[in-house]
């Protein structure tokens, strides 16, 4: 789902639910494609902001490569492909 939000400046919402991990990497690639399809609609002065579920689990591990992003304090050990 696409919703503009008129304001100075537009926002614009993007709501998205990504393939689960047991889907085919053909399915996940598809999903991505079709979001950067999605965002590249958008009018480059709109505050864009994307939410959804992107069925990703997040691991203690991205925490070694990722430490600014994220936080230690994650439920899983691993993350995994999505």
């Amino acid at each position: 789902m696409v919703a503009h939000f008129a304001g100075n400046p537009v926002t614009t919402l993007i709501i998205a639910y990504a393939p689960t991990e047991d889907k085919s990497d053909s399915e996940k690639d598809k999903f991505y494609e079709d979001l950067q399809k999605c965002t590249k609609d958008i009018p480059i002065h709109n505050v864009l902001i994307i939410l959804g579920d992107f069925n990703a689990r997040i691991g203690k591990d991205t925490h070694l490569t990722n430490p600014k992003t994220i936080g230690p304090h994650v439920f899983h050990e691993e993350s995994n492909e999505n």
